[in-house]
Parts: structure tokens; C-alpha cells; sequence
């Protein structure tokens, strides 16, 4: 009897064991299953995200301002794989004479201050950046217009105010490429309700680019201080209204 009872209950305890484990076992493949889930659906939140970020990056590129080709000329905005493209420009002291009295701008400048500068100015958008000219038969780089906020990073930054700047190689000045250029981005700028008045200021004695500043319809304004993070000079400023 006594052994009977011994065998009933260590048969008893198997199957109680035998259960046990078997409760596990399952509780184990819920715990695999939630897990399972858990990581499908992390890679349903990665999934998101990617078809979001090409959404927005889609969305930006749509909404990117393009300047079309203009009777000699083609446009391209530059990035910060133009450096070579800006050093080169700054060598002649012909055409730094009235930014810095002609001292040519170093490799390093151009690396730690002018490419992170235009980085930040540059907006897609807006068509606010530093657009390159060039040739449309050869595609040769001829210079560039600048695009961006009158008084960017100053106190006076106005943002419906766009202000225009432009450098090119000295063989190409007196031949109406800098007003050709200034003007096919005008004109495409021009409905953007944003925009309010194209600007440019220019130093008192530079009759070229005060000569530019008149032929796109600009009209003078007054004599004020331009501010940079290297320099204050003093300038003539022209403006008119983006719409009439």
C-alpha cells in the first residue's frame, strides 16, 4: 500500500512537472511571439519614418527653385563642393578692389568662413544661396549671383527684403552677363508672395555694379553701413518692389 501510494504520487508529481513544463514551454513562445511582434512592428516605426523623410525630401526638392537657362547663360545653385570654384575667383585683385582692397582670399577662408556662411543662407525654397553663372554652349564657369536675406545675420535682417550680390572673372565684365543673370532669377522670384523688394548695396565708387543695380530697375535709396562678421564699409543702397 505504502508503495502503491509512492508510485501514485511519483506519477502524480510527473505529470505535475510534466504540466509545469509545459506552461513554460507556451509561455515561452507568447514571450517569442510578443517579441516577434514587438520587432515587427520597431521595423513598421523604421519603415515610417524612411517613407516620411522621402516624403519631406520629396516635397522639398518639388517645391526647389530651378532658374531656367537665359539667352547665353545657365545657373546652378553651388554647395560646399564649390570651393575650388570660389578661391579661384578670389585671386584677382581687380576684383576684390572694392570688397577688401583687393587682397585675394585665402583657401582657408574660403573653407572656414565663406562655404559654412552660404550653408546657412542657402534655402531651396526661397532660392535664397550663391547661383552659379556659366556659359550655356561650353558650360564654362563665369562667376556668381548671390541670393539671400537683406541683413542676414544682423539686427536688421528682413526677410521679405532679397538682396542681390555677384562677382565674375574680369574678362566677362562689361558685357551684360551680370544683369542677364540678376534678371532670370528676378523673374522667377518675383511671384513668390514672400518677397516683397530685390536689394543690393554696392561701395560709393564701384560705377559697375551701381551701373547693374540701375539697369535691373533698382533705384537709390540711401548711403548706409553694410555689417559682416569680419568688416563694417560703408555703401550706396538701391532697392525696388518685387511686384508692382
Amino acid at each position: 500500500m505504502v508503495t502503491g501510494t509512492y508510485a501514485q504520487n511519483y506519477m502524480l508529481n510527473m505529470k505535475r512537472q510534466e504540466t509545469r513544463g509545459k506552461r513554460k514551454e507556451e509561455r515561452g513562445k507568447g514571450k517569442g511571439e510578443r517579441g516577434k511582434g514587438k520587432g515587427e512592428r520597431g521595423k513598421g516605426r523604421v519603415r515610417y519614418i524612411i517613407k516620411v523623410w522621402f516624403l519631406i525630401t520629396g516635397m522639398i526638392m518639388t517645391n526647389a527653385i530651378s532658374i531656367p537657362d537665359s539667352a547665353r547663360l545657365c545657373y546652378r545653385l553651388m554647395d560646399q563642393n564649390d570651393g575650388d570654384l570660389l578661391f579661384d575667383l578670389d585671386q584677382d585683385p581687380e576684383g576684390m578692389r572694392y570688397l577688401n582692397d583687393g587682397k585675394p582670399t585665402s583657401r582657408q577662408e574660403i573653407d572656414e568662413y565663406f562655404l559654412p556662411r552660404i550653408a546657412r543662407f542657402t534655402d531651396l525654397a526661397t532660392g535664397c544661396g550663391l547661383w552659379e553663372i556659366a556659359d550655356k554652349q561650353s558650360g564654362k564657369y563665369l562667376g556668381w549671383i548671390l541670393v539671400r536675406h537683406y541683413g542676414f545675420e544682423t539686427h536688421y535682417h528682413t526677410p521679405d527684403n532679397i538682396e542681390f550680390g555677384w562677382r565674375l572673372y574680369r574678362d566677362y565684365w562689361g558685357q551684360g552677363i551680370t544683369t542677364e543673370a540678376a534678371s532670370a532669377i528676378i523673374d522667377v522670384l518675383r511671384p513668390h508672395p514672400c518677397i516683397a523688394l530685390f536689394s543690393a548695396q554696392s561701395d560709393p565708387e564701384n560705377l559697375g555694379s551701381i551701373g547693374v543695380m540701375k539697369k535691373l530697375g533698382m533705384q537709390y535709396i540711401d548711403d548706409r553701413v553694410h555689417h559682416t562678421p569680419k568688416q563694417e564699409y560703408p555703401v550706396v543702397y538701391y532697392e525696388m518692389p518685387a511686384r508692382d
